[in-house]
């Protein structure tokens, strides 16, 4: 799944099997440069609100980011909580 914030960032999340279970991975990119990544790791099905819920939090609370991607993440990741639309 690819979350296009503004014209420079851009998330892409995937997901995959791992010995024991499965795995969430979210990655933010500026301008197609990885700034920061977060990972859960899982036994069996999670209970998130939404689609990668848990690693989109994680990307935002990250302290790679700057102040200013971090407000813009925040906000649309908000956004994506109430409405769904990306």
């Amino acid at each position: 799944m690819i979350f296009k914030i503004d014209k420079h960032l851009t998330i892409v999340c995937e997901s995959g099997s791992r010995r024991g279970g499965f795995y969430h991975k979210a990655t933010l990119y500026n301008d197609n440069r990885d700034i920061a990544t977060a990972k859960s790791l899982y036994v069996n099905r999670t209970w998130e609100s939404y689609p990668f819920n848990s690693v989109l939090c994680k990307l935002w609370e990250s302290s790679n980011l700057t102040i200013t991607e971090t407000q813009k993440l925040k906000k649309y990741i908000d956004n994506y909580q109430l409405t769904g639309v990306h």
